[in-house]
């Protein structure tokens, strides 16, 4: 027995369109959730990822780079004003 492909396909478009507050409102939980979760762990770790990545970080010495990266004139403690 075939599945009638024309008949299966505006159902689900005839369901999908006629129920899409329904689907919305189950939907939306999850992907807030999962966004609140993404933004947590950006909010705790950005501090973190980008004290490794700055020159005389862990990932910066270990990242291989085509074109060498010039030296910092300083050292990575000293403030702005004193380089």
């Amino acid at each position: 027995m075939k599945i009638p492909f024309e008949r299966t396909v505006a159902g689900a478009y005839r369901f999908a369109f006629a129920n899409i507050l329904s689907i919305l409102g189950i939907g939306w939980f999850p992907v807030v959730l999962l966004g609140l979760i993404f933004a947590g762990l950006v909010y705790t770790l950005l501090p973190q990822l980008t004290a490794r990545i700055r020159p005389g970080g862990l990932l910066y010495a270990r990242t291989p780079y085509i074109v060498p990266l010039p030296e910092p004139c300083c050292e990575p403690d000293t403030p702005d004003d004193e380089c």
